[in-house]
C-alpha cells in the first residue's frame, strides 16, 4: 500500500485507518464526484484510470489531473472548505479504489501526530504537483510533456482516449495526434 512511503505511520497507525476505509467499484465513466455536490471522501485508486475535469459554460470538458493506481484523489478545495465542488472526477476506465470519509481523516489526526504529519506531508506533495504541472503547462513544450507522461505510465498513456490526454497535455487533440506520428517515425 501506499504507506510504504512513510516510515512514520506505525502498523496499529495503517490498522486504524484501514478500519475506516471500504473498498468500491466504479464502471468506466462513472463519476465518484459530480460538480455541485460538496465532497465528503479521499480516494485512493487501486486498478484503473481516474480523471478530474471541469467543464467550461458552453459544456467542455477540460482534464486537469489524471491520475494512476497508487495515487489519491478528491475534490481537494471542496474537501476542506465543505463547499461545492466545481470539479468531475470521473473512471476512466473500470477502476478499484479505497474509499475513506473526511471524517475519518479528522479523527485519525485530531489525536495522532503521526497522522498530522502524513496530513500536512500530503498537502506539501500536493501542492508540489500542482506547482510543476503549472510550470510545465507554461515553458515545457507539448511533444516533451508527453514523452514524460509516457515514460512514466506507459501502459495508461496509449489507452487513454486522445480528447482527454490531449485536454491533460494543454493542447489540440490533433496536435496530440502529429506529436504520436513524429515520434513513431523517429
Amino acid at each position: 500500500m501506499i504507506f510504504k512511503n512513510f516510515p512514520y505511520l506505525l502498523s496499529s497507525d495503517i490498522e486504524d485507518f484501514v478500519r475506516y476505509c471500504t473498498k468500491k467499484s466504479y464502471k468506466k465513466g462513472e463519476l465518484l464526484v459530480r460538480n455541485g455536490m460538496i465532497c465528503k471522501k479521499v480516494y485512493l485508486v487501486e486498478e484503473g484510470i481516474v480523471r478530474s475535469y471541469y467543464l467550461s459554460p458552453n459544456d467542455e470538458e477540460s482534464t486537469y489531473c489524471i491520475t494512476f493506481p497508487g495515487s489519491f484523489i478528491t475534490a481537494y478545495s471542496s474537501l476542506i472548505l465543505q463547499t461545492p465542488t466545481v470539479e468531475n472526477i470521473q473512471a476512466v476506465t473500470d477502476i478499484e479504489v479505497t474509499e475513506v470519509p473526511v471524517d475519518a481523516i479528522h479523527k485519525l489526526s485530531a489525536n495522532n501526530i503521526r497522522w498530522m504529519r502524513f496530513l500536512k506531508d500530503m498537502a506539501e506533495y500536493q501542492y508540489i504537483e500542482l506547482e510543476q504541472r503549472l510550470h510545465q503547462l507554461q515553458h515545457v513544450p507539448a511533444i516533451t510533456r508527453y514523452e514524460a507522461l509516457l515514460e512514466q505510465h506507459p501502459e495508461y498513456v496509449l489507452h487513454l482516449p486522445v480528447n482527454y490526454l490531449s485536454s491533460y497535455l494543454g493542447i489540440t487533440p490533433r496536435h496530440l495526434n502529429r506529436i504520436r506520428k513524429s515520434l513513431m517515425t523517429i
